[in-house]
């Protein structure tokens, strides 16, 4: 079970995203580093764009 605050954050992030026609996918299925040593990344789909990203913070984007 999540806590009330990582609900309520949720809850916000799902929001945005139907508010920007955004969607938040994996880029890979892989739960672990890549092959080449890199980072797993998600990617935000949406408007005819995509980007990657390993995370979002709060303190700015890991691109």
């Amino acid at each position: 079970m999540i806590s009330k605050k990582m609900d309520e954050f949720i809850e916000k992030v799902d929001s945005l995203c139907w508010e920007y026609g955004y969607q938040i996918w994996p880029t890979d299925k892989i739960n672990k580093r890549n092959d080449d040593g890199s980072c797993p990344t998600f990617t935000i789909h949406g408007d005819g764009e995509k980007v990657s990203l390993i995370y979002i913070d709060g303190d700015g984007r890991g691109k």
